[in-house]
């Protein structure tokens, strides 16, 4: 999986580099005041537009390393990988105390790294969310079982919702997932075949022109971003189950104390003007604990992890 997710940032990421090393994705540069006390640094992940996530995420980790001054933190920063092997050794080396993503990536971080989760983020308005399998309603296929011989459109393998849910969901209904080089690439008939559009748009767009005989995207895009009239000539074909939205993850290497206060800061995000304005920016919600604790929390995509790697 690994080897199909790293690529390279792109020329223009590169020129854009800090001085530390070569293998280091971009930064912001804190703030003067960073200078007199320590960094808080907070990491995701994005191949293609990296300059973007640390502009969504720069204002939330100043507003965090203000509010932690009493715990020596002078200033906050970006930092965005490529991939989650970098992520990996970011939290390992000690280049990123908090890790914010869906529950894949997390959970793969959270094997590397020993990184913890903290708190669950809502999206949309929703704590959880699931996969939905789509096709056009005049294709014939209404069952999972139709889906044999034909070709699915998912996200990227990186995607919690449109990969790691919707493999395991077929695996487990009994069906034969492979990954094929194009949509144009033949499928036997006890395979279903299956190619990464790297965006949700495209694979409604992909379904809607025939591209592909079905696509898999969350339950909140396909209610959401579908208008009405479109969403008329689609037929819903399953519904995996739910897990949540997204999951602040922090470093091993953070004080419990530490830990408590960043945990207080999020949390009371969506109860103030300027909380609510610093979610706007991080299309999110608002933070909250994770009902019957993170771990369990996380039994859910183990599991579909386990039904995919032994299978």
């Amino acid at each position: 999986m690994g080897k199909k997710y790293l690529a390279a940032i792109s020329m223009i990421v590169l020129l854009i580099l800090t001085a530390c090393t070569s293998e280091e994705a971009p930064t912001l540069t804190p703030s003067p005041v960073a200078e007199v006390g320590q960094v808080i640094v907070l990491g995701d992940i994005d191949q293609d537009d990296p300059i973007s996530k640390i502009e969504e995420f720069q204002p939330i980790i100043d507003y965090l390393a203000d509010g932690l001054g009493e715990f020596g933190i002078g200033g906050g920063e970006v930092r965005i990988a490529s991939d989650m092997e970098t992520m990996i050794g970011f939290v390992n080396d000690g280049l990123v105390d908090i890790y914010y993503d869906s529950l894949f990536p997390a959970m793969i971080v959270a094997n590397g790294t020993d990184a913890t989760p903290l708190l669950r983020g809502w999206r949309g308005g929703e704590p959880i969310y699931h996969s939905v399998f789509f096709a056009l309603a005049d294709s014939g296929i209404t069952t999972l079982e139709d889906l044999n011989g034909k070709i699915v459109a998912y996200d990227d393998v990186g995607s919690t919702s449109g990969y790691m849910i919707p493999a395991a969901y077929l695996i487990s209904n009994g069906l034969n997932p492979v990954e094929k080089t194009s949509a144009e690439v033949a499928v036997a008939d006890d395979e279903v075949g299956y190619v990464f559009s790297n965006d949700d748009e495209n694979t409604i767009e992909w379904v809607l022109s025939g591209r592909v005989d079905a696509g898999v995207v969350d339950n909140l895009t396909f209610l959401k971003d579908i208008p009405e009239e479109t969403m008329n000539s689609l037929v819903i074909i399953a519904e995996t189950e739910s897990v949540p939205r997204r999951v602040i993850m922090v470093s091993p290497n953070i004080e419990p104390e530490l830990r408590d206060a960043i945990m207080q800061l999020l949390t009371d995000l969506d109860e103030t003007e300027e909380g609510q304005a610093l979610l706007t920016i991080l299309k999110t919600t608002q933070f909250d604990e994770f009902p019957g604790g993170a771990e369990a929390a996380f039994e859910p995509i183990r599991a579909m992890f386990d039904i995919i790697n032994n299978r």
